[in-house]
């Protein structure tokens, strides 16, 4: 039997949860995460989940979702709700590609009465106190004054004015108190009165919220939801993968380690991560080899490679998986790899032809000399292949579990030099120290260990040579239970 996952709704201030409206076991049907930032898709897609609903995110202190995550997710063939707040701008922004919009909000932005994100915008406290609202948004403050206006107790050029003055408002200004200050300067008492009831009383964008909510768990309109269109796998996208998707595990933990940060100890602290960087290196220039040259993978060895990388993975028991899109994208390379000799004759044959194609200086070692070249050059293979073949190979789960020590005392040691980092000489010294070589060396040793000069060698030092500093004894031990494999699986 197939049991269907929960719908993973990311949600916060647009539902108050104290209110009486809010039917406790309602919210039991669903994987209730906080409002989403930028990454939080990507991370809700290797839970694998049939439907998410996106009502709130996050945005001005830290960055928001993402349109391409979004779009990455609706083409995994995931269904997408979204309406409230946030949620109902990026439905109505993608609708064309699938995702939908429901709700009186987003009606409102399809239709172009409103177009700012500021009409959604809130002030609200912690997870930790429910996300008390502390502000208004203009989407209820028009909804009130249309009540309002129905009912005979606001005149239309005194709303028009409200919403006018408002709208000239920063949206953390908007608090009840001033929103009834400025209200009460247009109608006096005669509007300041009803309208504090109504604030006191309603929400529009929790009713949008809980509609939204509810027409995902029916099921409704899902198979409009449906990704009708091919997402270009975009430079922005791969760097999305990069930062954000999460390490596979055995707990479905948002805020785990990421790929990235699990590959970063291996990639810095390993004795064999040269040599698998140039494997995996060599491997993606026999695929592109084959490529230029008009081949595709034979498909009874792409089904029998991803049945193998599956394979891998489901062997760990892994509650967060990596994406079937993303096994499938890596079973393809591996196996254009795989048929480059059969196809060029040998596989030097294939680096002569690439060599030829490319304009590259034809010396005793073409081998040599395109792998050097990926080295030199970010844009010539990107890191997300990279960190995407590193998920299957026997050494990533104790790297995982030693990337979240490194992320415990990092922490311990933001905590203790009171956010002080440590300067840029600093870490190119302890990571001489660490490969064993002089400091002049250490970006060309980066490079070849697949951590370039500007997106990866400082980003991985400043993570991990903090727990480095502060190495405690379950440091250490996950740090030599990683050494432990001395050599990747190749």
């Amino acid at each position: 039997m197939i049991h269907m996952s929960k719908p993973v709704v990311f949600v916060g201030p647009s539902i108050q949860y104290k209110d009486d409206q809010i039917d406790p076991s309602f919210l039991t049907s669903f994987d209730i995460q906080p409002p989403a930032k930028r990454g939080d898709i990507l991370k809700a897609v290797c839970l694998n989940p049939s439907t998410i609903v996106l009502i709130d995110g996050l945005f001005h202190e830290v960055p928001s979702v993402t349109h391409k995550e979004l779009l990455y997710a609706l083409e995994l063939g995931i269904c997408i709700f979204g309406g409230g707040s946030m949620g109902a701008l990026r439905a109505v922004e993608l609708e064309i590609y699938g995702m939908q919009p429901l709700g009186q909000v987003a009606q409102w932005y399809k239709n172009g009465i409103i177009d700012g994100d500021d009409e959604v915008a809130v002030l609200h406290g912690p997870k930790e106190l429910e996300y008390p609202n502390l502000t208004i948004s203009l989407v209820d403050i028009r909804d009130y004054i249309e009540k309002l206006w129905k009912n005979n107790l606001i005149k239309l050029n005194q709303g028009e004015q409200l919403i006018s003055a408002l709208k000239a408002e920063f949206y953390k200004d908007r608090t009840k108190h001033r929103i009834l200050k400025i209200a009460k300067d247009i109608g006096g008492k005669l509007l300041v009165d009803p309208l504090s009831n109504l604030i006191d009383s309603y929400s529009l964008k929790q009713n949008d919220a809980i509609l939204t909510m509810k027409s995902a768990l029916n099921g409704r309109n899902i198979s409009k939801t449906k990704q009708i269109k091919t997402i270009p796998n975009t430079v922005y996208l791969n760097y999305y993968k990069e930062r954000y998707l999460p390490a596979p595990g055995k707990t479905a933990d948002f805020d785990g380690p990421s790929i990235q940060e699990t590959a970063w100890c291996f990639q810095l602290l390993h004795d064999e991560s040269k040599d698998y960087i140039r494997l995996v290196r060599w491997r993606s220039i026999l695929a592109l080899a084959m490529k230029i040259k008009g081949e595709i993978a034979d498909s009874k060895v792409v089904t029998r490679v991803y049945d193998d990388l599956e394979l891998t993975m489901k062997k760990q028991s892994w509650k967060l998986q990596l994406p079937k899109s993303e096994i499938k994208a890596e079973a393809n390379i591996r196996s254009l790899a795989l048929s480059a000799k059969e196809v060029f004759g040998s596989e030097l044959n294939a680096a002569l032809f690439l060599i030829k194609y490319y304009g590259l200086p034809n010396n005793e070692d073409p081998i040599t000399t395109l792998i050097e070249t990926v080295e030199q050059q970010y844009d010539f293979l990107n890191g997300w292949t990279i960190l995407r073949s590193y998920v299957f190979e026997p050494t990533f789960s104790k790297a995982r579990r030693l990337s979240i020590e490194v992320r415990r005392l990092g922490k311990q040691f933001n905590k203790e030099s009171f956010g002080k980092r440590i300067i840029r000489n600093s870490l190119m010294n302890q990571a001489a120290k660490i490969w064993n070589i002089d400091s002049t060396l250490v970006i060309s040793e980066g490079a070849k260990r697949g951590l370039f000069l500007a997106v990866g060698l400082f980003e991985c030092l400043s993570f991990v040579v903090p727990a480095i500093k502060l190495a405690d004894s379950v440091f250490d031990s996950a740090y030599q239970d990683l050494l432990s494999f001395r050599k990747c699986d190749q």
